[in-house]
C-alpha cells in the first residue's frame, strides 16, 4: 500500500459501505476499492460455486468406482486405495498450499487448482491401467488441495458479521457439488461410456475463469501491527481446542471415506444398478448439505452452546 508504509483504517460509511484507505507517511492517502455488502455477498457465492465445482470432481471416482473396477480389472482393495489416495492427497497437502497463500495471497492458486483437478478427473475415463489411474487421482488431489486455502480465506472475509452461516454455506457447496455430479455422471456414463468423465472440464474452466476475473479484487487481510503475535504463537494459544477439532475431523473423514467409497459399490454388487448406487450416494451428500446449513445457523444463533457435539451425537 505504498513504499512509505503506514496505517490501515476501516471506516463505516453510509448504507453499510466500508471504505478501506491507506495513509502512507508523508504522502497522499490511497483509497482502495470500497468493500460493500453486495460485493461481500457476490464473493461468498463465488467461493461457494468454486467449492461446488472442485468437490464435484470426487463424484466421478465415487459414483463410477464399480465401472472402473470392471474396466481396469482391479479388486475392491485397489479401488478403495484410489479413494483413499484422493482424500489423503487433497487434505494432507493443504497446509503447504496455505503456507504459500499466506506469502503470495494474490497468486491464482484456487484457479490453478480448479483446472488441475478438473483436467485430471476428466481424464480418468481414459486411463488404460491402474498406474495411470493412480497418477490422475494423485494430480486431482493436489488440485483440490491447492484450491481450498485461498477459497476458504475469501469465504471467511466475505462472511464478515455472520461467519458461522457463511462458512456453512461455503462447505455446503462442496457436498452439494459432489451429490449433483453423482446424479449427472451416471446417465452420461451409461450413454457415452467411461469417456463421459470429460464433462468435468466444463465447470472447471468456467469456475477458473470467474476466479481469475475476481482475483484483482481479492479481499486482503489488514497488515499486522508491529509486535503482533506470529502465526505459530497464535496456534499455540489454541492448541488444545484445535487438536480436539482436528481429531474429530480425522475420525469423521475416515468414516466418510469408507462410506463414499463403498456405498455405491455395495449397492451395485447387490442390485446391479449403477443408477441406484449413485442415487443413494447423492441422497447422503445432499442430506449433509442441509445439515451443514442447519448447523451453521444453529452455531450463529447459539454461539456459546456446544452445537458440534450435539450434531456428532444426536442421542
Amino acid at each position: 500500500l505504498g513504499a512509505g508504509g503506514g496505517e490501515l483504517r476501516s471506516r463505516a460509511g453510509r448504507r453499510g459501505r466500508c471504505s478501506v484507505a491507506a495513509f502512507p507517511t508523508g504522502s497522499t492517502p490511497v483509497v482502495v476499492r470500497p468493500v460493500t455488502p453486495r460485493r461481500l455477498r457476490w464473493r461468498l457465492w463465488l467461493m461457494t460455486l468454486g467449492h461446488f465445482v472442485i468437490d464435484s470432481n470426487a463424484a466421478l471416482l465415487f459414483a463410477l468406482l464399480p465401472l472402473f473396477v470392471k474396466e481396469l480389472n482391479i479388486n475392491f482393495a485397489q479401488a478403495g486405495a484410489l479413494a483413499t489416495l484422493l482424500l489423503i492427497t487433497s487434505s494432507v497437502t493443504q497446509p503447504l498450499f496455505g503456507f504459500v497463500h499466506d506469502r503470495q495471497p494474490m497468486f491464482p492458486m484456487s484457479s490453478a487448482g480448479l483446472l488441475l483437478a478438473g483436467l485430471a478427473m476428466g481424464l480418468t475415463g481414459f486411463a488404460m491401467s491402474y498406474g495411470q489411474m493412480v497418477a490422475l487421482v494423485f494430480a486431482a488431489g493436489i488440485g483440490v488441495a491447492a484450491f481450498h486455502p485461498q477459497a476458504v480465506a475469501q469465504a471467511g472475509h466475505a462472511s464478515a458479521g455472520n461467519q458461522e452461516w457463511g462458512i456453512a454455506l461455503f462447505f455446503t457447496g462442496g457436498s452439494t457439488g459432489t451429490g449433483a455430479m453423482t446424479l449427472l455422471i451416471v446417465p452420461l456414463a451409461s450413454t457415452f461410456g467411461p469417456h463421459a468423465t470429460l464433462v468435468a472440464l466444463i465447470p472447471a474452466i468456467i469456475a477458473a475463469a470467474l476466479f481469475l476475473r475476481a482475483r484483482s479484487s481479492w479481499i486482503r487481510d489488514a497488515p499486522k501491527r508491529p509486535g503482533s503475535a506470529s502465526a505459530g504463537a497464535s496456534m499455540r494459544a489454541v492448541a488444545v481446542p484445535l487438536s480436539a477439532l482436528l481429531s474429530v475431523s480425522i475420525f469423521r473423514s475416515a468414516v466418510m471415506t469408507a462410506y463414499l467409497t463403498f456405498l455405491p459399490t455395495l449397492i451395485v454388487v447387490r442390485t446391479g444398478s449403477l443408477a441406484l448406487g449413485a442415487a443413494a450416494l447423492a441422497a447422503f451428500l445432499l442430506a449433509g448439505s442441509v445439515g451443514a446449513l442447519l448447523g451453521g445457523s444453529a452455531a450463529h444463533a447459539f454461539i456459546t452452546h456446544p452445537v458440534g457435539p450435539v450434531c456428532l451425537n444426536p442421542r
